[in-house]
């Protein structure tokens, strides 16, 4: 069975004085505008869906081994990484954020999905993680949620997990420009 989900990414603007920006090169995002349309070439290793097991390198350390990793944000939410399998067959996984960059004035702090998968998905978790620290998270059900993400002038990469009605579990992630 076929999901299709739109969903927004509400953000609260905060203000935090004179943090220095953290720079997410241009290049290295895929650039989508205003309609979810992807503008030139799209980073491969982004907005995808991939097993933990094996994890990639660069990923390693937030996920697994970082003071607050995402394994343990969710286990502080009731949920064991460990009883999942982690290492299931890829799904049919297509997933747009839009506007990418994103000016958070224009868009009224909001930044839209768009995913479509085979996927039951049970449970949905996203972190906004910057300078290798998990700044806000969420988790919600089935039903994707709005996700509210404090601005506080950085450019940022989010991750995703999506765990299945099967047991099991799936990640992606993708940088966002903030400007």
């Amino acid at each position: 069975m076929k999901n299709i989900i739109f969903f927004t990414l509400s953000f609260f603007v905060l203000s935090f004085g004179s943090c220095t920006k953290d720079k997410i090169k241009l290049k290295n995002i895929t650039q989508t505008d205003e309609n979810g349309n992807i503008i030139g070439e799209p980073n491969p290793e982004h907005w995808n869906i991939q097993n933990f097991d094996p994890v990639s390198a660069d990923d390693l350390e937030i996920i697994f081994n970082a003071e607050l990793s995402i394994k343990d944000d969710l286990a502080h939410s009731g949920i064991n990484l460990d009883l999942f399998n982690l290492n299931c067959s890829s799904p049919n996984f297509a997933f747009t954020i839009f506007p990418n960059p994103v000016n958070l004035q224009e868009t009224e702090n909001k930044i839209y999905f768009n995913l479509e998968t085979d996927l039951d998905i049970m449970t949905h978790y996203f972190a906004v993680v910057a300078n290798d620290k998990i700044i806000t998270s969420s988790q919600g059900s089935q039903v994707l949620e709005d996700f509210f993400y404090p601005d506080y002038g950085k450019d940022f990469t989010l991750y995703y997990v999506f765990l299945t009605t099967d047991s099991c579990a799936f990640y992606g992630k993708g940088d966002i420009i903030t400007k």
